[in-house]
Formats: structure tokens, C-alpha cells, sequence
């Protein structure tokens, strides 16, 4: 099926952007009480793999929790019951014919006998329990804002910007870019976006998302921390970038954007940056990951009407240390936030344990992470492990 219109909103035009400071309002804020911890284990088989962070959902089901990966090595999809512990079914895919799909950026799961596939080709398909596709959808096949066609590339991030589908307007969430890329051009870094699919008129719109102040700054660069993290909750668009901590909140029915600051009392150290023509320096981008701190996406907990949020410390780089093993010496945070995201409590965790990129809240408030760190010494491959945080508060 193809794209018949492309148009590009710029959201710096058509809304405000407002500054949001929470008030004091202690008695009726949460308080942080304590918190235990729970592990789940779930039992594999050859077949299966103990690590999908790139390609994985949760899913709610029957009243059943499910973690869906994509299992690269079988090219399906498995899905396990953490609920019950255990692994339930597959969805083989094909590789050739009519029901073919490449290995996938992201997807998205209305059900398990409809899922919207997005393939590393661009193509969007939509797929049944039985691994057959029933419509696709070539996002390729023409430019925007003038742009000549494949200047611009689509995909999902799988971990800072995943498929989203809006089941009430029949849209579908996805990230893009553009094909023009540092050191050699800087417009990658002038146009953070989020593409949206219209299912009904199959036209495509690209929302422009405006940086920090701190990103505009000219000649400043700061290595690979320019994609923007993007979740979508409760009718709002919710984004941030890796190296500083706002929060900016995007309303998809007002149109207006709400800056938060969500500082954090544990990442104080000075921003490591490089101008244009370090960027192509490999060894420069490696020591910006590992003095600058990261900022992962948030975690709605909607039993708590707070927030998670996953964050590295940066630490200093000793420029005469030739390997590259002091990134796994960064301290690793839960920040906990309230719905004005403000730091409720910051919670060390252990280095090189968790997978951060994999961490999800169920209905009871529960925070999960993956145990599947590729440096955890006690990583097994015929289990997949998760600590399960169980938190009180006031």
C-alpha cells in the first residue's frame, strides 16, 4: 500500500512551550517508605533466548502479563507468561514469499492476532497469530516538506522511541530521521522528529521535537546522545534526551508543551562535549558516553500516578587508560518521580547487572528489570531473570 501524502507539522509554530515548575505541595505528595525485592525466573529452552532487549513488549492479555520478544536466531516471535513464569507459545515469521518480514525495528502488539511489525526495510506490516501479513505499508516511498523521497528514513527505536498505535484515532507512532548524517552534516542533529502514520487517509506527518537550550549551543556536540527518548501515556507525548535530565510533556489534544527540570542530586559532573570534526573520532564518542551522564526514558506506574527513570552518573575519563572497561564503572540510579516530576527518591542498584533498556512497571506498580547485563557475572542462558522491586509509600 503506498503513501499517497506527506506533510510535516512543526510543533515550535503551532504551539507554546511552557515552562512548568511543580508547586509545594507536600501533603499531597508520596513519600518514599522502602522497598523489597522479588526475583522471577523463567526456565528456556534451546530455542529461546535469555535476552531480547531490542526488540521486546509487555503485554496485558486475558488478565495475563506477557513479555513478547523477537528471537533472531528462529526469526519468531516467543512469548512468555510472567504471571505463570513460564514460556507460552511462538509466531513463527517468514522470510520470503507474501507473509515475508525482515528482522524488525519495533512492534506493536493490539493483540496477539494483530500485530503492526516494522521492518528494518521501512515497510510497516500488519500480522496475525499465525505470522501471516494482511496489510503493509511501504514508508519509503516518497519524501517530506520537499525533501526528495528517501531523504528521510523511518523506524522505531526499540528502546528510546518504540511503535505506538492510537487505537481511538487509528494512528501509528513511529521514529524518523534524516539520511543526512554528522560529522559531515549536522541537519541529523537539527531535526529530532516523531512520524505518525494516518491509517484512515494513509498519510504520514513528521513532528518536529525542539532540543534543550543546552543542545543548540553552536559547536557543541556531545557524541551519540542526540535521540530523543519519546513514551506515550494517557493522551500526552512524553520526551526527553540522554544527557540532561527534563522531562518535556507534549499534548496530543491541546498541542502544548510543559517543561519539567527532574533534576537529580547524583549526576553534578561537567558535560564532556566535541566540536564537528571530532565526532568521526570513535575513541571521542566512547569517552563523551562515558564522562557524560544518560538519561533513560520514563516509566509510567499508573497504580502510583508516579514515574521510573533509569540513569547512568558520568564519571571522569583517564585519557592515558587505553580500554574502554571504566564505562562499566558508571553508577547505575532508579530515580523515582511524582506526576510533577520531581525526584521523589534515587535508589543505587548494582553495576553491571541490570539491562535498564528493558524495564517495565506492571498493573500492581512493580517495578521490573531484566538481570541479562552482558558483564553480569552470574548471567545464565537457560533462564531469564528479572528483579521485581516492590515499593511502599506513604
Amino acid at each position: 500500500m503506498k503513501i499517497r501524502n506527506v506533510c510535516i507539522v512543526v510543533l515550535a509554530l503551532i504551539f507554546s512551550c511552557q515552562s512548568k515548575v511543580s508547586e509545594d505541595e507536600n501533603n499531597s505528595k508520596k513519600t518514599y517508605l522502602s522497598h523489597q525485592i522479588e526475583e522471577l525466573v523463567i526456565e528456556l529452552n534451546d530455542s529461546l533466548m535469555n535476552d531480547c532487549p531490542y526488540s521486546s513488549r509487555y503485554i496485558s492479555e486475558d488478565g495475563q502479563l506477557y513479555l513478547v520478544g523477537f528471537n533472531e536466531s528462529y526469526h519468531k516471535l516467543d512469548i512468555f507468561n510472567l504471571d505463570q513464569s513460564k514460556f507460552e507459545f511462538d509466531i513463527p515469521l517468514e522470510k520470503e514469499g507474501p507473509n515475508a518480514v525482515i528482522d524488525p525495528w519495533d512492534f506493536y502488539i493490539v493483540s496477539f492476532d494483530s500485530i503492526y511489525f516494522l521492518g528494518k526495510d521501512s515497510k510497516l506490516s500488519l500480522i496475525n497469530k499465525m505470522g501471516q501479513v494482511s496489510q503493509s505499508y511501504n514508508l519509503n516511498e516518497t519524501g517530506a516538506n520537499g525533501r526528495e523521497a528517501n531523504t528521510i528514513g523511518f523506524k522505531a527505536h526499540p528502546i528510546l522511541a518504540k511503535i505506538h498505535f492510537d487505537r481511538t484515532s487509528n494512528i501509528i507512532f513511529f521514529g524518523a530521521y534524516s539520511w543526512k548524517f554528522p560529522p559531515f552534516d549536522l541537519e541529523y542533529f537539527d531535526e529530532p522528529f516523531l512520524a505518525f502514520l494516518d491509517l484512515n487517509k494513509e498519510k504520514i506527518e513528521l513532528i518536529l521535537l525542539e532540543y534543550p537550550e543546552i543542545y543548540k549551543v553552536e559547536d557543541r556536540n556531545f557524541g551519540e546522545a542526540f535521540d530523543p527518548n519519546i513514551v506515550f501515556h494517557e493522551g500526552k507525548i512524553i520526551y526527553s534526551f540522554p544527557i540532561v535530565p527534563d522531562i518535556f510533556v507534549y499534548d496530543m489534544k491541546t498541542k502544548i508543551v510543559e517543561s519539567y527540570p527532574a533534576k537529580s542530586d547524583l549526576n553534578k559532573i561537567d558535560l564532556y562535549t566535541l566540536n564537528k570534526e571530532d565526532y568521526i573520532d570513535i575513541q571521542n564518542r566512547m569517552i563523551a558516553r562515558i564522562e557524560n551522564p544518560y538519561y533513560y526514558h520514563v516509566i509510567p506506574d499508573n497504580k502510583n500516578d508516579l514515574y521510573y527513570r533509569i540513569h547512568t552518573a558520568g564519571i571522569k575519563y583517564d585519557l592515558g587508560n587505553e580500554e574502554f572497561g571504566k564505562g562499566s564503572d558508571k553508577s547505575v540510579y532508579i530515580q523515582i518521580l511524582d506526576d510533577d516530576f520531581d525526584t521523589i527518591e534515587e535508589i543505587e542498584l548494582p553495576k553491571n547487572t541490570y539491562d535498564a533498556l528493558s524495564t517495565f512497571v506492571n498493573k500492581e506498580g512493580d517495578l521490573l528489570i531484566p538481570k541479562t547485563h552482558y558483564l553480569n557475572p552470574d548471567l545464565k542462558e537457560d533462564k531469564l531473570i528479572f528483579d521485581k522491586f516492590i515499593f511502599k509509600f506513604k
